[in-house]
């Protein structure tokens, strides 16, 4: 479940600023350390979260890595990069938002050339928003609309977005014996993402307090390969669009897990729908 909106949450509204502000950061910390940086960034601020899409961005070494099929490769720099500038990357966000971050993950994908880093806050904020900007500005004030971004097939309802996170709960169910709690379902343009709570098995939990968050994902990692077709074709057949890149990541401390769909259009306004897991009922696989 989202984290309940306190008293003193009022205050901070996702501004365009803010998101600007966020985007250019992410952005300098890609060319600062990469060499080269996106072409451009998106970031949108939904409930308790930050999430960054950029694209364009990997280097020329992670492309032909991941061509050769060593995905591996690449997962394992970038993981080592989201250790080694963590602070750097959490810090720009804490200073901007006003918020403690509680979890960071990074994810990149190639064909389409993507990467998303998503930051989880110890608060709610006010309002939802999005701020899209090329990455050669350097500032931005404006609020993106979603709903004004070309859309050929039917938008996303309440009950589709209910129905992926009934499905997504259902295949984790079925491939490791433990379900998340709770799962929430975001539609934000040509994604669709869903952030599953407290699905970690106690296995994996032990080998993140052990230092072993390596082992944990390569095995989230090979959990993707094995039942990528099974999670895209369910989004496919719920949103009418084809899935052209899949991403997925968890974290411990706390307990999270989270799944990007990248969509060949977008599905239409920034919508979302809470799943309460717990409920046998509400996670039957559909895929």
């Amino acid at each position: 479940m989202s984290p309940s909106q306190s008293e003193g949450d009022v205050w901070f509204l996702p501004s365009g600023r803010v998101l600007a502000g966020i985007s250019n950061s992410m952005v300098r910390l890609y060319r600062e350390h990469f060499g080269k940086g996106p072409t451009g960034a998106k970031t949108y601020m939904l409930d308790d979260l930050v999430i960054c899409v950029m694209r364009d961005g990997l280097t020329t070494v992670e492309k032909t890595l991941l061509e050769q099929g060593r995905g591996d490769a690449v997962r394992e720099m970038r993981a080592a990069f989201q250790d080694a500038v963590s602070d750097r990357f959490t810090g720009a966000v804490e200073e901007l938002t006003g918020r403690t971050v509680l979890a960071f993950m990074s994810q990149a994908h190639v064909a389409p050339d993507l990467a998303i880093e998503v930051f989880f806050l110890d608060g709610t904020v006010a309002a939802n928003g999005s701020h899209e900007m090329p990455a050669s500005h350097e500032e931005g004030t404006g609020m993106a609309d979603p709903s004004s971004a070309a859309n050929d097939g039917p938008e996303l309802t309440g009950e589709h977005l209910r129905q992926i996170s009934s499905a997504i709960v259902g295949l984790y169910s079925e491939h490791f014996g433990k379900g998340p709690t709770g799962a929430k379902a975001y539609v934000l343009d040509d994604m669709v993402i869903c952030v599953l709570r407290d699905g970690l098995t106690t296995v994996e939990k032990t080998l993140f307090e052990r230092g072993k968050g390596d082992v944990v994902r390569e095995m989230r990692a090979a959990f993707q390969d094995a039942v990528a077709d099974r999670f895209t074709s369910t989004i496919e057949r719920l949103t009418d669009r084809k899935v052209i890149a899949f991403m997925s990541q968890a974290h411990v401390g706390p307990d999270l897990a989270i799944e990007v769909f990248c969509l060949d259009e977008p599905v239409g306004p920034v919508g979302a729908v809470e799943l309460d897991a717990t409920d046998p009922e509400e996670h039957e696989s559909l895929g």
